[in-house]
């Protein structure tokens, strides 16, 4: 099971995918403009509660923490129940023990 994510902009468009999905990926965007190539990337995402779109300042409180222990967030992916943060994957054991710290049961 492979991991995509294709957010857009004003502007530009991201695209997050798994290793395996690269050529397929490449194929497809024969032609377009990169701004950008990151690999060894890792993802951690949260299941959130249906109220959470209500709760003022949830991401900042996530952000808050990640920041605080020296973890660079390369990009967020937020849907009304989910959000994942993009980091290295030297980073991704860090960025999962704060995250695992600081969460409350739902």
């Amino acid at each position: 099971n492979g991991f995509h994510s294709f957010t857009g902009g004003m502007e530009e468009t991201t695209v997050v995918v798994s290793e395996d999905y690269i050529p397929a990926l490449e194929k497809a965007m024969k032609g377009e403009k990169r701004l950008d190539k990151t690999r060894n990337l890792s993802s951690i995402t949260l299941r959130l509660p249906n109220s959470s779109s209500d709760v003022i300042g949830l991401y900042y409180f996530f952000f808050k923490h990640i920041a605080s222990a020296g973890v660079p967030i390369k990009e967020i992916i937020s849907t009304t129940n989910e959000a994942t943060f993009i980091v290295h994957s030297n980073d991704v054991n860090a960025a999962f023990a704060t995250i695992n710290t600081i969460k409350k049961p739902l």
